[in-house]
């Protein structure tokens, strides 16, 4: 038989850990890299904050979204290989929510994509926003954002283009047209 004693008090460690995640998720740091948060609007845990390419496909939350989405895409890397050059100097800016089911498929196949042409990762930036597209200190609405993912290509300070939940033709096709405007 089930001690009651034994009930409250593996309900009061259930709820200190929620409250603990809770407290940690309003300690945010905007500093910090690769952080979740505990979504109480979807009563999820999400990616949330600044993150770098590995803490996106590393995370628990996230892994297996990773894995998944590029089960069923193939890569034009020809293409994407033809145009290594028109890579350099462009800052990209990747906005996504981890909740969200465009973000789940685009944003795993967009890092590849960086991966095959070797981009430089410290001139990428990735927020992960909650459902509300907001992150606790850091200011997003400068960005302009609508939807989720959006991936911001950006020359110098300016704008060359943005993809927007889903690319038009493809990640690759979609990418090399926006970097075409930096010439």
């Amino acid at each position: 038989m089930i001690n009651s004693k034994n009930i409250i008090y593996s309900l009061v460690i259930i709820l200190f850990s929620i409250f603990q995640l809770k407290a940690n998720a309003q300690e945010f740091q905007k500093e910090s890299l690769n952080q979740v948060y505990l979504d109480s609007y979807i009563d999820k845990i999400i990616l949330y904050g600044n993150y770098d390419a590995e803490g996106v496909q590393e995370s628990s939350v996230f892994r297996h979204n990773y894995n998944r989405s590029m089960t069923d895409y193939a890569f034009d890397t020809t293409l994407l290989l033809s145009q290594i050059e028109k890579f350099n100097d462009i800052d990209i800016i990747i906005i996504f929510g981890s909740w969200c089911p465009d973000s789940q498929r685009e944003v795993p196949r967009f890092l590849e994509i960086l991966k095959i042409v070797d981009y430089p990762m410290d001139m990428l930036t990735i927020l992960a926003v909650d459902r509300n597209k907001i992150i606790d200190g850091i200011d997003v609405s400068k960005y302009d954002l609508k939807f989720v993912p959006t991936f911001i290509i950006m020359k110098d300070g300016k704008e060359l283009g943005r993809i927007i939940e889903e690319p038009k033709v493809s990640l690759e096709s979609d990418l090399i047209e926006i970097l075409y405007k930096a010439e």
